[in-house]
């Protein structure tokens, strides 16, 4: 992708500042951090705080993948499409001999072998 969306970066953004808020309560719980301002918060809150950090984190990632997949998915068109743009095989005007030049062009496609579509 050329250009990245504005909510995928947006909510890569969210989910990194979860990440990182989830790995602070974690520090706190585990004790190397008590002297933050997660201190004055119950034991049972901080596990709670954990995991629903955890689960904004891994929300926000899915989502952000989510809209980049939708977005190719949208600016990428179908076999449909792309089958009506291309010219058909069993229309010889279309067809062109493999080292055909500009003034040979009709005798080489008179001559030229086609081969047989089933």
């Amino acid at each position: 992708m050329k250009r990245l969306s504005r909510i995928s970066s947006t909510l890569d953004f969210l989910g990194l500042l979860a990440l990182t808020l989830a790995v602070a309560v974690m520090l706190r719980i585990l004790g190397p951090l008590e002297g933050l301002w997660l201190s004055r918060l119950a034991e049972s809150t901080l596990f709670g705080l954990l995991g629903s950090t955890l689960a904004v984190a891994v929300s926000a990632f899915g989502l952000a993948r989510v809209f980049q997949l939708s977005r190719i998915v949208m600016t990428t068109p179908d076999h449909r499409s792309r089958r009506r743009a291309r010219p058909a095989l069993t229309n010889m005007e279309t067809l062109r001999a493999p080292h055909a030049t500009t003034a040979e062009a009709p005798e080489a496609l008179e001559a030229a072998e086609l081969p047989r579509v089933a």
